[in-house]
């Protein structure tokens, strides 16, 4: 397992922990809030999609 594996992995583990926060208390907290965890967590989803597109093209 590469570098850059462990760091998606990471970085996919925190953005499903803050998406759950957000799915928990997402009525509850305010805007800005809400942004600030919902932005990286759905960047996160992106970034982990191209990374995986890319290894698997990378296979074939």
């Amino acid at each position: 397992m590469d570098i850059t594996s462990v760091i998606m992995v990471c970085v996919f583990v925190a953005a499903g922990i803050g998406g759950a926060l957000l799915l928990r208390y997402g009525l509850e907290l305010p805007l800005w809030m809400a942004v600030v965890i919902g932005v990286p967590a759905s960047w996160a989803v992106v970034m982990l999609a191209v990374y995986l597109l890319g290894k698997v093209r990378k296979n074939r």
